[in-house]
This record gives C-alpha cells, sequence and structure tokens, in this order.
C-alpha cells in the first residue's frame, strides 16, 4: 500500500485502487510527448510527458479499470493490483533480433549485462517500454545484471517526488535482475540549482542499495568498478576527486583485471558539458594501472563514442531516453536518429564481458551501432 502525495504525478493501471473514506477528486492526464523534449535541448518542468484530460470526482473507495496518470489534491491510500507490461510487437521484433545476435557472438567465460545510462524518467514518457524491452530480453537469455551509468530522473522537482520516481525505476530494474548503478549529476537533485537536494546518504539509499558512492565487484577474473563523478559542493562540480583517485589506485593495485563504470568519462577531452572536469589526479591512476584496465565505460554526454588516446578503451555510450538532437553535440560523437513506437525509440546495449580474453560486445538494442573492445581497443563493429 502506498500513500499518495499531491505533488507526485502517479501511474495507475486495471486494478489498481484508491482507498479513501471521503469524498476525493483526481486530475486525470493522458500522454503528451512534445517533440521539443526529444529534438532539442529542453527539460519538461515537472518531469511529465503529459496533458491534463480531466478531473474525476470519487465517493470512497475507486478501481481503475484502464490505464491512467493521475494526480490527487490530498494524500489517500494507493493499492496496486497485479499489472504486467505488455511490450509492443516492435520491442518484440528488436529483442529477438538483439537475442539472436548475442546467442551468435556469445563465447564460454561471457557474463551478460544489459548496460545504459541517462533513462531521465519522465511521467508518461517511453520508459514502461524500456522496461518491457529488458524483460523480453531476460526472458530469452540469462543475465548477470543490469549496469545503470546514472541521471536515472530529470532531477529539476522535489525531493520526494524525485525519490518516488527514482525508486520507481529502480523497482523495475531490480525486478528483473540486480543492479549496480553509477551515480549521475542529475541524480543529486541539483539540476537548474534545485534546492532540494539529495544528500548522499539519500543517493546511496535510493540507487545504490546502501552502497558507497564508490564501490565495486569482484566476478571471476575481473572487479566492476563504480566511480561517482559529481559534487554539487565542490566550485568544479564535475569530474573526480583526489579521495576518489587515491580510492581507485587502492582498488586496482588490488585487481588482476577491472572495468570502470562511471557517468562522466575519465578526463575532459571526452566530456562535452562543461569545459573542465577534475581528472588530473584519476588520469594518474588510469596511467599507472593501464594494463589492468579492460575498458571506461560512461554515460552523461549523451552520444556514443569510442576512444583509445588515454591508453585504455574508452566508450561513452548514448541515452536511453528517447532525445535525439545535433545541437551541444561534439564531432567525435554519434547522435543515431530517435523515433518513437520504432525500435529506435530505445537506446541500450547488452554487454557481453569476457574476462578472460579480455573481450567486451556491445550489442545494441534500439538507435545506434555495436561495439567491441579486444587487444585493447575500442572499435565499431
Amino acid at each position: 500500500m502506498l500513500l499518495i502525495q499531491p505533488e507526485i504525478y502517479y501511474e495507475a493501471n486495471p486494478g489498481d485502487k484508491l482507498k479513501s473514506k471521503s469524498t476525493l477528486v483526481i486530475t486525470t492526464y493522458v500522454p503528451d510527448i512534445d517533440s521539443k523534449y526529444i529534438y532539442t535541448y529542453d527539460y519538461a518542468p515537472e518531469q511529465i510527458w503529459l496533458k491534463e484530460s480531466g478531473k474525476l470526482t470519487l465517493q470512497g473507495d475507486y478501481e481503475f479499470t484502464a490505464k491512467t496518470y493521475f494526480r490527487t489534491e490530498k494524500e489517500v491510500e494507493f493499492v496496486r493490483g497485479i499489472f504486467g507490461l505488455q511490450p509492443q510487437k516492435w520491442l518484440v521484433d528488436e529483442a529477438l533480433r538483439v537475442t539472436d545476435e548475442v546467442n551468435r557472438v556469445r563465447e564460454d567465460g561471457d557474463y551478460t549485462f544489459v548496460l545504459m545510462t541517462d533513462s531521465h524518467y519522465n511521467v508518461g514518457g517511453t520508459w514502461n517500454d524500456t522496461v518491457a524491452g529488458v524483460k523480453v530480453v531476460c526472458d530469452m537469455i540469462s543475465l548477470d545484471g543490469i549496469i545503470h551509468l546514472g541521471d536515472f530522473t530529470d532531477g529539476m522537482v522535489s525531493k520526494a517526488a524525485t525519490t518516488y520516481y527514482a525508486e520507481k525505476v529502480m523497482a523495475d530494474l531490480r525486478s528483473i535482475a540486480p543492479v549496480y548503478a553509477a551515480i549521475g549529476n542529475h541524480d543529486t537533485n541539483y539540476f537548474r540549482n534545485n534546492p532540494e537536494r539529495l544528500s548522499i546518504t539519500e543517493q546511496c539509499k535510493v540507487y545504490l542499495d546502501g552502497n558507497d558512492l564508490r564501490y565495486y565487484i569482484d566476478k571471476l577474473g575481473v572487479r566492476l568498478i563504480f566511480l561517482d563523478s559529481f559534487d554539487p559542493d565542490e566550485a568544479l562540480r564535475y569530474g573526480y576527486s583526489d579521495e576518489g583517485a587515491a580510492w581507485l589506485d587502492d582498488v586496482l593495485s588490488t585487481a588482476d583485471k577491472a572495468v570502470i563504470f562511471s557517468h562522466l568519462p575519465p578526463t575532459t577531452r571526452l566530456q562535452f558539458w562543461a569545459e573542465e572536469i577534475r581528472d588530473k589526479a584519476v588520469k594518474s591512476v588510469v596511467a599507472q594501472h593501464a594494463d589492468k584496465i579492460l575498458a571506461w565505460i560512461n554515460g552523461h554526454n549523451h552520444i556514443d563514442s569510442i576512444d583509445n588516446e588515454e591508453g585504455i578503451p574508452s566508450i561513452s555510450i548514448n541515452n536511453a531516453k528517447c532525445e535525439a538532437f545535433s545541437k551541444m553535440k561534439p564531432d567525435w560523437g554519434a547522435t543515431p536518429p530517435r523515433k518513437l513506437n520504432d525500435a529506435s525509440q530505445e537506446c541500450w546495449d547488452v554487454l557481453l564481458l569476457n574476462p578472460q580474453k579480455g573481450k567486451l560486445h556491445f550489442i545494441r538494442f534500439g538507435a545506434g551501432n555495436d561495439r567491441i573492445i579486444e587487444n585493447g581497443k575500442a572499435n565499431w563493429r
């Protein structure tokens, strides 16, 4: 049972119920995706892709019989029924294509992950399709986990609303497979100087299941390292602290092989949204341990790119959010076209990681192209 808060927009499915002992007025909404949120640099002020469709005056308990987005004028109890995400045909077709390719290239010793970043959840947006697609793929192949590289929401609304939306995204993913995440700059709830920031403790609770901001997990033969890369309390907010670099040095010193995951790339040169990031200390650590690092994988730039100039293979993953515009993007990155209700609406990877061979396959679900890391180099496939 959930206590509905008036400031939050909710999604109800057939069988969900509102429990009220008095008259209740709810405002209902339908999806209304403005193209400016896909094809220009813009964010919906309340993190909703909806338009108002009417008001309902309810007497006592009420059961939803159709998918409905709504908001209430007072607190009320909400009971979820049993609802399964129904994937659209184009999602199933894309899942079949991707899993065929996974089965074609997968080798003994591969770990298999879903890899995504920058989902920027909006109520009434395309997130449900993303979850449905991941679920279909998971039903076809065995997953070791889901890796998300941050910016789960836009981080523009109240702390309570952001927490609710972020916890929904995390619950959706955790219902499919274990989730390993890196914190993004929007996940601090700081975007556009939002005064209701999430503390480090709150971020760790919501996104990292209680882990620290930086942590690692060991699989057979490889250490998966997750780094924080944004601090709103610093004058230079983006990048890696000296403390974080020292921690990374210690963690790499006791690893045989490692893959580093973060929201930001390892260097200012590969970061487009700020003129400078804190990278001096971490670049020194990377240079010292380059022979152990199979890859550095990041999000944030909202592009696909590969780079081998830092002495390690570096790959940037395009945004899972249905968004594609060419302005404010570097010429060294690819921004694949996106279209609603089409495979290109989606954008995430199945990652096959083989520690013994030092090989990583990135097999794209939706918009964009596959990539591979082998022999210490990142390349397009």
